[in-house]
């Protein structure tokens, strides 16, 4: 839940700067602006699409009661650095 609401709030600041736009009739889907769309590709996409399964199975794996609370701390930290990690 938390994760959750930490890429909410990243993806409200990247709205609130210009960076993304709602699309029309869809809660969850956005027009990635113009001026980011040279950093933006199908690889990055899928890179982040690998890292958000990632944390979700580790998510699952915490509500699961499968790793210690020092574990989940790293764990949270590691996964959220290479969220917002620039790979170029």
């Amino acid at each position: 839940m938390k994760f959750r609401q930490s890429i909410e709030h990243l993806v409200n600041g990247a709205l609130g700067m210009g960076f993304l736009r709602r699309i029309k009739g869809k809660d969850t889907d956005y027009e990635i602006r113009p001026m980011i769309r040279s950093f933006v590709d199908a690889q990055w996409l899928d890179q982040f699409d690998q890292k958000l399964a990632e944390y979700i199975e580790h998510g699952e794996r915490l509500h699961a009661g499968k790793e210690s609370d020092e574990s989940e701390a790293a764990g949270k930290e590691a996964v959220m650095d290479e969220l917002i990690r620039d790979n170029d």
